[in-house]
């Protein structure tokens, strides 16, 4: 019983028993069941040692739980947490709604109230800026199909998105932006149904021929966010969601373009035909700063602008243009941009 009692004393104390309780137990256990009995000058001492012990991990954790608020925002649950924090002990994994009630009283999280264990990560204090120190800067130097950049501003940290129904031409239109621009941007592909051999077969059928020079993920699935580079051009083809989930891509590509910090991210994302935004619904264009949308219309493909939040010369939104794809990655345009005409 000897070399056990300080186990028992951090069973307990992880327990969460109070000390005075605990101080109690120990000297009811180490002069009535230990035998020969323990030595009462150390129950304190194992107390004190189980405490300090204790106190470690839940420090370390509630550094950890701290670290990912710091980095998210929203709302959270101690399930959220846990997937989200790695190298967990069961321990650790106990002790998490202490920690989140915790950083609660702290003002770090507040409760929601709707279900047990959710909470609202507060917002922090945000720098504010004179207004009047902004300087206006030139867009980034982003090539698009068709000669879009010549009609659209592209700004650092902005959002793209091509909606398109099955077997548009997402993926078409977000290669020719890699070839358009892989000389003078880091671009990094990242693919959730394309596999390597795919690729390369589409890649060789480029007319004329080029030298590819991006890098390419496929299977890829989760945090999306995750996956980019902040000062790239990051190509994501395509964000999906499991059936019934769609409600989340307007959360997904607000989190894609948090990420985003001198670079650009270019989303395909899937829609219904003759439907402006992407299945998810209308949140779907809202943290975009460019929308387009493309379906088929026999023989060949209709390229939509449906949103250009900044744009040049004189408003394009609403333009379209008819084009083709030859073998599969080969850009043909059948019309200028222009209205649509019904």
């Amino acid at each position: 019983m000897i070399c056990s009692f300080l186990d028992v004393a951090n069973c307990l104390k992880k327990g969460g028993m109070p000390e005075e309780e605990l101080a109690y137990f120990l000297t009811l256990l180490a002069t009535r069941i230990c035998e020969p009995p323990f030595p009462l000058n150390e129950v304190e001492a194992k107390i004190k040692s189980a405490t300090q012990r204790v106190d470690r991990i839940e420090r370390s954790l509630t550094s950890d739980v701290r670290e990912f608020i710091s980095q998210h925002s929203g709302y959270l649950t101690p399930n959220i947490v846990l997937t989200n924090l790695t190298d967990l002990t069961k321990q650790d994994k106990s002790k998490i709604h202490t920690v989140l009630s915790r950083l609660a009283k702290e003002g770090l999280l507040e409760r929601t109230g709707r279900i047990a264990g959710e909470y609202r990560i507060v917002q922090k204090d945000t720098p504010m800026i004179d207004a009047a120190s902004i300087q206006i800067e030139k867009g980034v130097e982003l090539a698009l199909p068709f000669m879009l950049e010549h009609y659209v501003d592209i700004l650092p940290k902005d959002l793209i998105v091509i909606a398109g129904t099955p077997n548009a031409g997402k993926t078409a239109l977000l290669l020719d932006i890699v070839a358009k621009n892989q000389d003078k941007w880091e671009c990094l592909y990242f693919s959730t149904e394309m596999g390597e051999q795919a690729l390369v077969r589409r890649m060789a059928q480029r007319e004329p021929s080029i030298n590819w020079k991006f890098k390419f993920a496929s299977d890829i699935n989760g945090s999306y966010q995750d996956l980019i580079k902040p000062d790239a051009l990051n190509f994501i083809d395509y964000v999906e969601q499991n059936e019934g989930e769609a409600f989340k891509i307007p959360g997904i590509l607000a989190k894609i373009q948090r990420k985003l910090k001198n670079g650009v991210a270019i989303v395909a994302l899937q829609k219904n035909h003759g439907k402006g935004s992407a299945v998810g619904g209308e949140q779907t264009r809202a943290k975009p700063t460019l929308f387009l949308s493309v379906e088929q219309q026999y023989p060949g493909q209709i390229l939509r602008i449906e949103k250009a939040k900044a744009f040049k010369d004189y408003n394009p939104n609403g333009f379209c243009m008819k084009f083709k794809i030859v073998k599969g990655i080969n850009l043909i345009n059948q019309t200028d941009w222009g209205p649509e005409i019904a």
